[in-house]
């Protein structure tokens, strides 16, 4: 067993784990969201697993426009 673990950790590297960046499989994610209602801003953001699925607090205009 324990050649196993030594052996795991010291064979070269295989061309796909040599490969660094981003996953060939990943998909692109857009930087800003459109708009839509809250409750489709929350389901979208549970949909492609953005939350921790604690309550989201939206921005609001009237916030950011303060600043």
């Amino acid at each position: 067993m324990m050649q196993a673990i030594v052996d795991g950790f010291t064979k070269p590297l295989t061309d796909k784990e040599k490969y660094s960046g981003k996953p060939l499989e990943a998909k692109v994610e857009p930087k800003l969201l459109p708009p839509g209602t809250e409750d489709a801003l929350q389901q979208l953001f549970k949909n492609n697993d953005w939350t921790d699925y604690l309550p989201i607090i939206l921005p609001r205009k009237s916030v950011w426009l303060r600043c």
